[in-house]
């Protein structure tokens, strides 16, 4: 009956760990239950029961054992993921230290900020931007739109942008905008806007009139 209980035990947990063979002996020289007195189906039964309570046993300690060696495989896991994230974002630590270099234009926040996030505020219009043509804004081109540079600086004029208004030839202007303004000096690039409030009053009255005009006829068309 021992030798069938072991032989019963490795069935069940496996025989790859050493613990399984430990309980295996342990159980092997156990001593058998005292049978005197009881009937020869009582004798089985209790046999059974005993046979059950070493089987649950022996699973219940490769249980607790396969959690132990799961924790300690995944806890050496965890430490060599974050070894080499920290040996990864070494390098990138010296990048971001070191900054722009001198006379690139380039920001100090956007320097960081492209080389974690790959993307940097656009300085004109404040989203993000990730456009390599645009040079980590040192290049941008929404402010070279306007001939400024991504500091905010004028460009030299053969390097900005034409204004592109309808002259009187009724071709495209091709003087060069005004720095900060998207038009030529002809076409409202040295305009400064309204200043004083009756002044804003004014063009606001007059962008009313202009939209009702354009509400009105848009009515008309789908009638």
């Amino acid at each position: 009956m021992p030798e069938e209980l072991s032989v019963t035990a490795e069935l069940l947990l496996g025989p790859t760990l050493s613990h399984f063979v430990s309980c295996g002996r342990t159980l092997a020289s156990a001593p058998e239950p005292p049978l005197d007195g009881f009937a020869p189906r009582s004798k089985v039964r209790l046999m059974q029961q005993v046979t059950s309570g070493h089987v649950r046993a022996g699973a219940r300690a490769s249980w607790a054992f396969r959690e132990m060696t799961e924790m300690i495989s995944f806890k050496g896991l965890g430490d060599r993921i974050r070894s080499e994230e920290q040996a990864r974002k070494l390098p990138l630590a010296r990048i971001i230290a070191a900054g722009p270099p001198a006379d690139s234009g380039i920001t100090l926040a956007a320097w960081p900020s492209w080389y974690e996030c790959e993307f940097f505020a656009c300085p004109r219009r404040g989203t993000t931007c990730a456009d390599p043509k645009c040079k980590i804004g040192s290049a941008c081109l929404a402010m070279r739109e306007i001939g400024l540079d991504g500091n905010g600086g004028p460009l030299r004029r053969r390097e900005r942008p034409k204004c592109g208004a309808r002259n009187r030839q009724g071709e495209p202007c091709a003087v060069r905008v005004e720095p900060g303004k998207a038009r030529c000096r002809f076409h409202g690039g040295l305009s400064t806007g309204p200043r004083t409030i009756e002044g804003r009053a004014r063009v606001a009255e007059a962008q009313r009139q202009r939209w009702a005009r354009y509400h009105a006829t848009t009515s008309r068309r789908v009638n």
